[in-house]
């Protein structure tokens, strides 16, 4: 996910109610409802590339090692190093997590415009990925709890 302009998405199944599910638009990338009010953020889950999420030159990635380590971007794209989670406020990067029976959390700091993705395996998960990731985001960009939104996709 990363800031900028969200696209238009079509949807090919609507939700039973808008704010509490997802859906798959056509480039058959998940996407959350609660998260789409924010019209500078792009998000998604899925397992290919969109052509909605911008260029891969701009792509954040992690060499992802089940632990509660937290990596700032800082407006870097590339691998940045080993953790599970990225995070940055920065315009035109898109933080990337890999999973399989992992979950992916995304973090939505809507006050300060800065977003988390988090990658939750069940070690990171022991060790608090998420309230690492919490604390990250407090620390670097002064994220307030009730300015967070979060969606945790599919593993």
């Amino acid at each position: 996910m990363h800031a900028g302009e969200l696209p238009t998405a079509g949807t090919d199944r609507p939700g039973p109610e808008p704010g509490l599910v997802f859906y798959r638009d056509s480039e058959h990338v998940y996407r959350a409802r609660p998260l789409e009010r924010f019209d500078w953020l792009v998000h998604g889950f899925g397992t290919r590339w969109s052509k909605n999420f911008g260029s891969c030159r701009n792509l954040a990635t992690l060499r992802q090692v089940h632990s509660n380590r937290t990596v700032n971007a800082q407006g870097r794209a590339g691998c940045l190093g080993e953790g599970d989670a990225l995070l940055d406020n920065a315009p035109g990067i898109l933080l990337a997590v890999r999973t399989a029976d992992c979950l992916p959390i995304l973090l939505v700091d809507a006050r300060n415009r800065a977003v988390a993705a988090v990658h939750a395996g069940w070690r990171g998960t022991v060790n608090e990925i998420a309230r690492e990731t919490i604390r990250a985001l407090q620390e670097k960009f002064s994220t307030r709890v009730q300015d967070l939104h979060a969606a945790i996709g599919p593993g």
